[in-house]
């Protein structure tokens, strides 16, 4: 490992994080802190945005799966009973010729 001398080398004490990170005033840090904050939300508000689309998605067509269901369970009662009709005319048909 590397040991840095820090009293020889002007390098480190010439070099200012705080100008070079956010600017040499206070108006030019705060408006470099705002604007990264504020694309920081958005960001987040976008895979919020993003998230829920997902869910109405899937929620709709969780609704259109049901709906699907639903109507395929009317069409084998109808279906049921459209067969019992039909064995119930057979059986009264059956009955009046014996008769």
């Amino acid at each position: 490992m590397q040991k840095i001398n820090v009293d020889g080398n002007r390098d480190l004490k010439l070099r200012c994080p705080m100008h070079t990170d956010y600017g040499s005033s206070l108006e030019e840090a705060f408006m470099m802190g705002k604007r990264e904050i504020t694309s920081h939300y958005r960001a987040i508000l976008s895979m919020y945005k993003e998230q829920k689309n997902a869910i109405v998605a899937k929620h709709e067509e969780e609704i259109e799966v049901n709906r699907i269901q639903s109507k395929l369970k009317v069409l084998d009662d109808m279906i049921e009973l459209s067969a019992l009709k039909t064995e119930k005319e057979r059986l009264q048909a059956d009955l009046r010729s014996r008769s």
